[in-house]
């Protein structure tokens, strides 16, 4: 693994901790079990990541004096990732997605507390959003995406979506 990508799914692994938690850590937040599952968990996706970035062949520009920088960029990069979620999910076509998905699940689920849910909903979208622009956005633009196009790209994909969802699904 270069140094550059190294560096990089470090950043996001902080990056991820800032849009969930803001300034707090994870482990002041949850439960030991539950700390243990989002940590298995955000690794799983940032291995999964990895792998992502290695069939698209991204090498991002990204080097650190120290840790301190590292995760200075890493908190800068999610405050972008938060506001370009917020403005994706004012975009009438991802509040269609957004709306007709909630719908479905109220009827499907037989949901009682409609306003709760819709506002669980939204948060969760928002993150997932958030989290997408982080680890995928700038790698998505600067690389040759056409190998997602494949079957086994399509697999880190998919991976990629499961993987981020469970880690929601785990602490929202």
């Amino acid at each position: 693994m270069s140094k550059s990508l190294q560096a990089k799914v470090l950043e996001n692994w902080y990056g991820i901790d800032n849009i969930l938690f803001g300034s707090k850590q994870p482990g002041e937040v949850l439960s030991e079990d539950e700390f243990e599952t989002y940590e298995t968990t955000k690794a799983s996706l940032l291995s999964n990541l990895y792998e992502i970035y290695k069939e698209i062949g991204f090498e991002p520009d990204c080097s650190h004096e120290n840790m301190e920088s590292l995760k200075e960029e890493a908190q800068a990069n999610s405050v972008i990732s938060l506001k370009r979620a917020s403005e994706l999910m004012e975009d009438e076509e991802v509040i269609k997605e957004i709306s007709s998905s909630i719908k479905e699940t109220i009827v499907s689920e037989g949901i009682e507390d409609k306003e709760d849910f819709a506002k669980y909903m939204a948060n969760k979208n928002h993150k997932s959003i958030a989290i997408d622009c982080l680890t995928l956005e700038s790698a998505l633009s600067e690389s040759c995406t056409a190998c997602l196009q494949t079957i086994k790209g399509q697999l880190f994909i998919d991976s990629h979506k499961t993987l981020r969802d469970n880690l929601l699904d785990n602490i929202i």
